[in-house]
C-alpha cells in the first residue's frame, strides 16, 4: 500500500477497478481523501469523476457521500462547462445523485446549462436519452436545461435516430419535466416518420409504445398512427 499511496489516487482507482475488487476496496479505506478530492477539483473529464464515484459508492457508500460533500462544485462546474464529452456528464450527474442527491442539486445550480444544452443538441437521440433521464428527477433542474434546448435541433436528431426506446424515453422525460415540452417538441418530430419507424417493429414493442404515449398529453396524433394489429 505504500506505494500505491505514492501513485496519483483518482488514476490508480481507475487502474486497479480493471483488474481486482479485493484490491480496490483496500485501497478506498487506505486511501488520503484530501489527495483524492484535490485531483478530482483539478480533473477536467467529468467520465473520469463520475467513474470514480461511482467505483466508490459500489465499495463503501459512505466513503463515497464523505467525498461527494467535499468536492468544489465550482470546479466541477467549470469541467462540465469545457467537458464536450455529453456521455461523461451524465456518468458523473448519475453517480452524484446516486451518492447524495442534495450535492447533485447544488452542483445543478452551478452549471451554465445555456452552454450543456448547446453541446446536447449535438449528440444522438440515445445521448439526449440519458442526459434527460437523469435531470427529469428533479424538474426545476431538468427545466434549467430544456429552456435552453433549440427543439428544431433536438427534433432532427429524433428524425435521423432509429433508437426508438430512446425516443420514446425523451418524449416521456420531457414531459415529466414539463407538459409544454414534451408537446413543442412533438410539434416538431416528423410524426410521420417516427410512426413509420414505430410500425416496423414488434407488437410488443408497437403495444408498448401506444400504451406509454397514450398516458401523456399532446401525443394523439402520434398513436393514432402506431398499429396494434
Amino acid at each position: 500500500m505504500n506505494k500505491i499511496k505514492k501513485t496519483p489516487s483518482l488514476g490508480i482507482i481507475l487502474l486497479l477497478n480493471q483488474f481486482s475488487g479485493d484490491l480496490i476496496l483496500e485501497l478506498i479505506k487506505n486511501i488520503n481523501l484530501a489527495d483524492l478530492e484535490y485531483e478530482i477539483n483539478n480533473e477536467i473529464s467529468t467520465w473520469a469523476i463520475g467513474l470514480v464515484i461511482k467505483i466508490m459508492r459500489e465499495k463503501s457508500l459512505t466513503i463515497a457521500r464523505k467525498l461527494a460533500k467535499s468536492i468544489d462544485l465550482d470546479s466541477l462546474s467549470e469541467s462540465i462547462r469545457k467537458d464536450t464529452n455529453v456521455w461523461g456528464i451524465c456518468v458523473c450527474f448519475r453517480e452524484l445523485l446516486m451518492v447524495d442527491p442534495r450535492v447533485w442539486i447544488s452542483l445543478a445550480t452551478k452549471v451554465d446549462f445555456s452552454v450543456l444544452a448547446g453541446k446536447v443538441e449535438n449528440v444522438n437521440a440515445t445521448g439526449i436519452s440519458r442526459l434527460l433521464e437523469i435531470l427529469s428527477i428533479d424538474e426545476t433542474v431538468g427545466q434549467r436545461l430544456v429552456t435552453n434546448l433549440d427543439f428544431d435541433k433536438v427534433a432532427n436528431r429524433i428524425d435521423e435516430s432509429s433508437s426508438l426506446f430512446y425516443i420514446l424515453n425523451i418524449i416521456e422525460n420531457l414531459m415529466k419535466i414539463g407538459d409544454t415540452f414534451g408537446r413543442q417538441l412533438l410539434e416538431k418530430i416528423d410524426v410521420e416518420k417516427l410512426a413509420t419507424k414505430l410500425n416496423q417493429e414488434s407488437k410488443g414493442f408497437r403495444r408498448y409504445a401506444r400504451q406509454m404515449l397514450s398516458q401523456l398529453e399532446g401525443t394523439e396524433k402520434l398513436v393514432r398512427r402506431i398499429k396494434v394489429a
